[in-house]
């Protein structure tokens, strides 16, 4: 087994097969359980959070060589992919008591092939990933970049493909594989947030309309009428309900 630590807050140290390592918040750092090791936590600091991944050698699609050479290895996880799974594997941690054991199979898919592209990139080896697990990395690199970017206007599926290098058509591919469409899946992501927001009490002193603005939408009326159709009441009905609970 591999176990892979993503630390959130405090530091600590690894040693393994003769080479010891520091990490801090937004470091990954991986072992090898079937070589002997030593974890130690919270070396100047009082409290630490960390979220484990611990993964059978055989799932992760890298050449042994290349796992090897990146035992403790501190990987940096604050920007690009790796901070897209940086995000990722805060928010499964942060809703684990979410999910059923019928769900398991999909984080665990999805953490396995971005473990591999933040890996793989650092050691130059990602070109080595088979072609589905690129195509699931870079399906959830998109989705990701669409939640960091849901309050601009003019985010769209040519925005999003423009900003991956990618034509709108493979965009439309990537997410028709998963069920979904790209503009339906931005207005969704955009309408569960306004939703959050006016369920949330200390957003009281907001608008509606300032609300749907800050998620991208330009048009009250245009607003009102899709929240409307897919939640069965307008955003002020839905505003006085989650009030009066």
């Amino acid at each position: 087994m591999l176990q892979i630590n993503c630390q959130l807050s405090g530091d600590g140290g690894m040693a393994q097969d003769g080479r010891e390592a520091v990490f801090r918040p937004g470091h990954l750092v991986m072992a090898d359980t079937s070589l002997p090791y030593d974890v130690h936590i919270n070396r100047t600091s009082q409290w630490s959070r960390a979220v484990v991944v611990s993964l059978p050698r055989a799932r992760l699609p890298l050449p042994p060589r290349t796992v090897r050479r990146l035992l403790t290895v501190p990987v940096p996880v604050d920007r690009g992919m790796g901070g897209a799974l940086y995000r990722w594997l805060a928010d499964v941690a942060q809703r684990m008591d979410e999910f059923t054991e019928a769900d398991a199979p999909t984080p665990a898919s999805v953490t396995t092939d971005l473990l591999a592209s933040v890996l793989g990139g650092c050691a130059g080896a990602e070109d080595a990933l088979p072609p589905e697990s690129r195509r699931r990395v870079l399906h959830t690199r998109i989705r990701d970049y669409i939640e960091q970017n849901l309050g601009d206007p003019s985010l769209s599926p040519a925005t999003v493909a423009a900003a991956h290098g990618i034509s709108v058509r493979h965009l439309h591919q990537l997410f028709a594989a998963e069920g979904d469409a790209p503009a339906a899946w931005i207005r969704h992501r955009r309408l569960e947030r306004c939703r959050r927001d006016l369920a949330d009490p200390r957003l009281r002193g907001r608008s509606v309309h300032s609300i749907a603005a800050r998620w991208g939408f330009t048009d009250a009326a245009t607003f009102s009428r899709v929240f409307r159709r897919v939640y069965g009441m307008t955003p002020t009905d839905h505003r006085h309900h989650q009030g009066d609970q």
